[in-house]
């Protein structure tokens, strides 16, 4: 029995790992701040949901990642 793997015909064009700068570093570290204050917010009945969403939307807005477009 032959076994043939079948491969995409875009192989090798992996894209380079990014390096995170330190300005890069810092905005992620900003906007995981934001989310956890706000998050707790919203725990503990301080906003409402809707408040929660346009708060989300604004930090990503003033904290652009690297992942927020994924987010």
């Amino acid at each position: 029995m032959q076994v043939t793997k079948i491969m995409p015909s875009n192989q090798g064009t992996i894209p380079a790992a990014h390096k995170f700068t330190q300005e890069e570093l810092q905005m992620e570290f900003n906007y995981m701040q934001a989310e956890r204050i706000t998050k707790k917010l919203l725990e503990r009945g301080h906003i409402t949901d809707e408040e929660f969403d346009l708060i989300m939307a604004e930090n990503k807005r003033t904290f652009p990642t690297f992942l927020s477009p994924l987010i």
